[in-house]
């Protein structure tokens, strides 16, 4: 028996109305459900000081009735009676697996709900620029987005996000934008997944892949698309077609291969300097803006002398007109640490 029948079984011995209302089978998908959605929840619903939701509440309640099969009556009875305990294991019971069956009920239930199999939020509830002292952010938005997944292939996400009142800086789940709009700072850290376009994700895991594909198998971007599409094929038909999915598009393309490798390149080396990500907001996430990235990775070296900065510059002018996948693997091919500061790789083990 696991863990989590055994506190389902717990649960109704002691209170065994429960079972009045649910089968032992509906109340373990429901914590399932819970624990894959929970940080969803925390967000979207209003919470007691301790994190728990006081209800679950529009299309939260519409999602959990159908996807439970129950009425709706029946989610804000049971959540009132034993929202609490669902809620503690939900917040305890470790990583989050989101097996497949999970995303076949998101595909069919959650979608038209507006309810994505992954949700985004910005890590900040209140403003961390210095001239606003943690003024509360407001203003929420969301966007329908495409996450990449290694494993799942391309799945419906939802992004948030908030901004301020006052120094109108905008924060999203990956980066915030100033007020200004023409810089944005990522926080500290590697997320679990990437920001590439504006209704786009991609795992860090499938960000790794790609990396070592490159790297040690010289796989082109464009190959590295085409292999994840025709992998994924199956998920990408079935990808939701509801009009405020329309925006997103399930197909990994070369110019979005590009842009996560080099993005994760730029983020896993300014983790290593303990320091924030800092770029213009017109030129990253979009292809053309690929060089406006390298340039940001080679110009925050510290340990390279003149030498070195003379040489990488020589060899930024040149992959600024060499683009295509051969230029890059042959720059590879010659010079490894060349390669390093391109952020093409980070490929010290080779």
């Amino acid at each position: 028996m696991s863990s989590l029948e055994s506190f389902i079984y717990a649960l109704t011995a002691e209170t065994p109305q429960a079972l009045k209302l649910l089968s032992v089978p509906t109340l373990v998908l429901w914590v399932r459900l819970l624990t894959h959605l929970r940080d969803h929840l925390t967000y979207t619903e209003v919470c007691t000081a301790d994190g728990v939701p006081m209800a679950i509440t529009n299309e939260n309640l519409f999602f959990f009735a159908e996807a439970l099969k129950i009425t709706r009556v029946i989610v804000r009875e049971t959540w009132a009676i034993h929202g609490r305990l669902l809620w503690k294991y939900a917040s305890t019971a470790g990583p989050r697996a989101a097996p497949f069956d999970l995303l076949q009920i998101f595909l069919k239930v959650g979608v038209q709900n507006g309810i994505g199999f992954r949700s985004f939020f910005p890590p900040v509830k209140h403003c961390i620029t210095e001239a606003c002292q943690q003024r509360e952010l407001v203003e929420r938005r969301r966007i329908y987005a495409v996450l990449f997944t290694r494993e799942l292939g391309p799945v419906p996400a939802v992004s948030y996000s908030s901004s301020c009142a006052q120094c109108h800086a905008t924060f999203y789940p990956a980066y915030w934008v100033h007020g200004s709009g023409e810089i944005r700072t990522h926080y500290l850290g590697i997320p679990s997944a990437i920001q590439v376009a504006a209704h786009a994700y991609i795992e860090t895991s499938l960000c790794d892949r790609i990396t070592d594909s490159m790297v040690c198998a010289w796989v082109s971007s464009t190959n590295n698309a085409r292999i994840y599409n025709l992998e994924h094929a199956a998920q990408r038909e079935g990808f939701p077609s509801e009009d405020i999915w329309k925006a997103t598009v399930p197909e990994l393309t070369t110019a979005l291969v590009w842009d996560s490798f080099f993005i994760y390149a730029l983020l896993r080396h300014f983790d290593e300097l303990k320091t924030h990500l800092v770029l213009s907001n017109r030129t990253l996430l979009v292809l053309d803006g690929r060089i406006g990235t390298i340039y940001a990775r080679s110009a925050v070296i510290p340990e390279m002398d003149k030498t070195d900065r003379d040489h990488g510059s020589a060899a930024l002018s040149w992959m600024a007109l060499q683009l295509g996948d051969r230029a890059v693997h042959g720059m590879i091919a010659r010079d490894p640490y060349q390669a390093n500061v391109l952020a093409i790789a980070w490929i010290t083990n080779i």
